[in-house]
């Protein structure tokens, strides 16, 4: 098997609503010219349903985090990790569920905004996993979190 391809890229806040965006392929025009629209509906989300969409959990779980109030912060941060070339298409699913399941043990379930796989571009399929991430500090005794990127 060749190997993986994974990066982690990191978000501000004003970001954070274009990339949930694109992510959904909620973007009218896209600028990603390698999307098959026709393809899009083959996409999916490995989440469980909360019952609001991922921008409404991002604000909720952003609200039980401490972070910085400054416009440079990263709030939040994604990973793309894209299947093996020579992965067979039957055992694909597999392969990002094992991917999830490892990315939500990693960084915990609820800091995962997002994580949907994506059929529709012209590249090898994909998984994005936005995330928070939080990092062990003193205020964790006192019953808060703070925001700390990969």
């Amino acid at each position: 098997m060749t190997d993986i391809y994974g990066e982690c890229k990191k978000f501000t806040e004003s970001a954070v609503v274009n990339q949930l965006r694109h992510i959904e392929r909620t973007i009218a025009h896209p600028e990603n010219m390698d999307i098959d629209k026709d393809r899009t509906v083959q996409n999916y989300s490995l989440l469980p349903q909360r019952g609001i969409s991922s921008y409404e959990y991002y604000r909720q779980r952003k609200s039980e985090l401490y972070c910085y109030n400054r416009t440079d912060v990263k709030v939040m941060a994604g990973w793309i990790v894209t299947a093996p070339k020579d992965l067979p298409m039957s055992e694909m699913e597999n392969f990002f569920r094992v991917t999830y399941e490892f990315l939500a043990e990693r960084y915990g379930e609820k800091n995962c905004v997002q994580a949907v796989v994506h059929n529709d571009e012209g590249g090898q399929p994909h998984i994005h996993f936005l995330l928070f991430r939080q990092r062990l500090t003193k205020s964790m005794v006192e019953k808060k979190y703070v925001l700390m990127m990969c």
